[in-house]
């Protein structure tokens, strides 16, 4: 959204800076400036393996079981915890 039409709406320079993720510095730079450009979105660098996704997804498609058997599970420990969290004496 664009950062005048938030200010605007009565909406706060970290709550406009949260939304349209700059730093609160550029906001309060585009609210003083009544001719400053408008933010531009920033370009999605792709990074080394993104050529590769499909492929790698894929693999990890087929490499998931079907179904896991129970033998598989660790039995679940019902059993309350009895801790002290605090050491202080209770004695006579």
């Amino acid at each position: 959204m664009e950062i005048r039409i938030l200010c605007k709406h009565g909406k706060g320079v970290r709550e406009i800076a949260r939304e349209a993720s700059v730093s609160r510095d550029t906001v309060r730079r585009y609210l003083r400036a009544p001719d400053a450009l408008r933010y531009r979105e920033r370009l999605v660098k792709h990074g080394k393996v993104s050529a590769f996704e499909g492929d790698i997804f894929q693999r990890l498609a087929s490499a998931v079981p079907e179904r896991l058997s129970a033998a598989v599970l660790p039995p679940a420990d019902r059993s309350p915890r009895r801790t002290r969290r605090h050491s202080s004496f209770c004695g006579p």
